[in-house]
């Protein structure tokens, strides 16, 4: 591949604005400092190491156009738009201090990717797009399933009926549900086909999928198992992620 070159999608005809390729070593490979962060590193190497190819798009070069991370091609030929951010890790703790966090569970996650959802928007038309987020120990809540749910579809609440008569107990509901702000919704960051976690060494990618998604990431074309993929669902508002099976 030369060092610059147009991104072809398929037989689509479809257009990525900034579509560079980066320098390639002679072994094919991009070199380590071709990154920006360690994030998309780490990524690159995941999609090595199941035998994707992960290409590696440069910066928009047409007025108000954002580019995102990487354009992936599977073994099945399947191709999806990818967006790759991390939480950084913190400084070492000096000796004697005490570091003291506090947020509400999935807040921090839904600033990740409102922060990111614009770099897939442009592509979303044409092909399924996933934005990953990663990070170290010092981060591992934020990459818990809980916290995609939270950040996804909303904290978990239950309903409380009050009475008009002071006298009488409130009705509370006896299943706990999604309430409260999400980034996935019928009408919002439908151009978003599904977030993704990059954690533990060697990695895992759990992709979490958007049920509003104007195109879905499809389980089926990316192998499930051996290869440290899994896929999760949600069916409703009262249930937890649900893993894909027998694909």
């Amino acid at each position: 591949m030369p060092k610059s070159c147009t991104v072809k999608l398929g037989d689509r005809g479809v257009v990525l604005y900034g579509s560079q390729c980066l320098p390639l070593d002679g072994n094919a490979n991009y070199h380590m400092n071709s990154f920006d962060t360690q994030s998309e590193r780490d990524f690159y190497e995941f999609c090595r190491r199941q035998r994707w190819e992960a290409i590696k798009l440069g910066e928009a070069d047409k007025a108000g156009v954002r580019t995102p991370d990487f354009l992936v091609r599977t073994e099945t030929e399947y191709e999806f738009i990818a967006e790759v951010t991390e939480f950084e890790s913190e400084p070492p703790l000096a000796p004697g201090e005490i570091r003291v966090r506090g947020h509400t569970l999935g807040n921090p996650l839904r600033a990740k990717l409102n922060a990111k959802k614009g770099q897939v928007r442009a592509y979303s038309d044409t092909m399924p797009t996933l934005i990953v987020v990663s990070g170290g120990f010092d981060h591992s809540a934020e990459l818990e399933p809980i916290s995609f749910d939270s950040a996804l579809y909303g904290e978990m609440a239950i309903t409380v009926s009050l009475p008009k008569d002071p006298t009488k107990t409130p009705i509370f509901s006896k299943e706990m549900h999604n309430a409260g702000r999400r980034f996935f919704g019928p009408g919002h960051n439908t151009s978003v086909s599904a977030v993704a976690a990059l954690d533990g060494r060697p990695h895992v990618l759990r992709i979490y999928h958007n049920k509003y998604a104007k195109i879905a990431l499809d389980p089926a074309r990316i192998s499930i198992g051996a290869n440290r993929v899994k896929h999760f669902v949600k069916p409703d508002f009262t249930t937890g992620w649900i893993a894909v099976v027998g694909q």
